[in-house]
């Protein structure tokens, strides 16, 4: 007896769900019902892309790289109308590029987008492409390039010894 009401049971709750279930796909509206607003440009250019080039900038800069060393170059890409924009960055040595990837992150989160960074071990760079509307906005290839940071120490000593001297 007590088996027949636990079957009985079971029985009922899975006729239930299932009414439930039922019910709620049938309820379910289409995709296709639904009008979607056309947009004549796609959701990623509805992003400024000129304020994410200016972030960018200001990002390099604050990370102490020296913006007339950057190598910018706009690249047309072919299933869009936009304008992609890479830039090979020489570093300094003591740049951790993965810092640079979490600002570079956190800005491009402010527009609805990411960075992702990959490492190229053969050619010692790293890119951190940033995403906007699952398009790629931006490229930065950095690649070390410590001549372009280093003072002339020769040049230096000597413009100290000349201050010394022409003070006495």
């Amino acid at each position: 007896m007590k088996f027949e009401q636990k079957l009985i049971s079971r029985i009922f709750a899975i006729v239930v769900l299932s009414g439930i279930s039922f019910g709620l796909y049938s309820t379910k509206i289409p995709g296709n019902v639904i009008a979607k607003p056309e947009t004549k440009e796609p959701s990623f250019m509805q992003v400024n892309l000129d304020e994410i080039d200016v972030q960018v900038d200001s990002l390099l800069v604050k990370h102490g790289i020296l913006l007339k060393a950057v190598r910018k170059k706009k690249i047309q890409a072919k299933e869009s109308d936009f304008v992609r924009i890479e830039r090979q960055v020489p570093t300094p040595t003591g740049l951790v590029s993965v810092l640079m990837t979490a600002d570079f992150h956190a800005m491009a989160k402010r527009y609805n987008g990411r960075a992702i960074a990959s490492e190229n071990l053969k050619e010692n760079t790293v890119t951190i492409h940033i995403e906007a509307g699952k398009n790629i906005v931006q490229s930065l290839v950095l690649k070390p390039a410590p001549w372009v940071y280093e003072t002339k120490t020769k040049d230096v000593k000597k413009s100290i010894k000349t201050k010394r001297t022409s003070k006495r």
